[in-house]
């Protein structure tokens, strides 16, 4: 599959690798057009094949292009934002693995940052959690009324009495979340991108507000006035 992230400009100084369309457009209905963000471009590690492998290995494949990149050389800094998923620890491996792989420096923890060529830094979301997705950070930073998280909640309680057991939790989040923008009336076909524009979630929650938070440590990790 061609990669749809397009080349990196001279001017973006930080990028910041994010898993999946879904980062990225949620990212992006934030720093887009706000000064404090300028220099900063979002990259979406999904986009490129093959897909990642083992969660304890490094992501395989998957920043070639970006390293190959002819702007990859103006960055002066790099973050990835993934995923706890399952295991924390293995998705801080994987990401580990992935810089030490391409030769680059290698945090020791999330939100620090590793100087190199470029620094480097990572994010595991949520962020106070040992498992979990972007959508439980999402809930927990829900702007709606609280009936609206109330209402999801039965909505997936009814799917799992009468459909069959949903055991995992990061599914149990993806459902709970879309059930709530399918109760907008007259938004209901909107994706995560276009509820965080709508101002569903509240991004000065701490849930959320740490990817903000990440994103400038790496700016000014990288000089950015």
């Amino acid at each position: 599959m061609a990669s749809k992230n397009r080349p990196i400009g001279d001017d973006e100084h930080v990028v910041i690798a994010v898993e999946g369309r879904d980062y990225l457009f949620t990212l992006l209905s934030q720093v887009r057009d706000r000064s404090e963000f300028s220099g900063v471009r979002l990259w979406d590690f999904k986009d490129e094949a093959p897909p990642f492998g083992n969660a304890g290995g490094p992501l395989a494949g998957n920043f070639d292009l970006l390293m190959q990149d002819a702007g990859f050389e103006h960055i002066r800094a790099l973050g990835i934002i993934r995923d706890a998923e399952e295991n924390r620890e293995a998705q801080e491996d994987s990401v580990k693995g992935t810089f030490a792989r391409y030769s680059l420096a290698v945090p020791t923890r999330q939100m620090a940052v590793a100087d190199g060529a470029p620094n480097t830094g990572f994010l595991i979301m949520p962020h106070d959690r040992q498992s979990g997705c972007l959508e439980h950070a999402l809930l927990a930073a829900c702007a709606l009324d609280p009936k609206r998280l109330e209402c999801a909640s039965a909505y997936f309680e009814c799917i799992a009495n009468n459909c069959g057991a949903i055991t995992n939790p990061n599914h149990q989040a993806k459902i709970k979340i879309h059930a709530i923008i399918a109760g907008d009336a007259g938004k209901s076909a909107r994706t995560l991108g276009d509820s965080a524009s709508a101002g569903m979630w509240d991004f000065n929650a701490p849930s959320l507000k740490v990817m903000l938070d990440f994103i400038r440590i790496m700016r000014r990790s990288a000089g950015i006035q």
